[in-house]
């Protein structure tokens, strides 16, 4: 499971119990008024501009992983492992 902390919330504050774990327990079993407070966000508008442009330079873009691209010796290898030349 994925927890999603507030800006102001360390790794130091969850070692050393600094937020209660009742915060941090089942979000999806919040109301979306609680999970505005403990994120600070607002239900209506979103977030603000600056509060977006921390996340995005503390986090990064909203994006996964692109997988690295097959080399060409890993090309020539899956041609010749394909089911119907193995049958061959």
């Amino acid at each position: 499971q994925r927890y999603f902390l507030p800006a102001d919330v360390g790794p130091d504050d969850l070692r050393t119990g600094a937020m209660a774990s009742q915060q941090l327990a089942d979000p999806d079993q919040k109301t979306p008024e609680e999970l505005q407070d403990l994120l600070g966000s607002n239900v209506t508008t979103g977030l603000t501009s600056a509060r977006a442009a921390e996340y995005l330079a503390r986090d990064g873009p909203n994006e996964l992983e692109k997988p690295p691209k097959p080399t060409l010796f890993m090309l020539f290898v899956l041609q010749l492992t394909g089911f119907v030349i193995v049958l061959l």
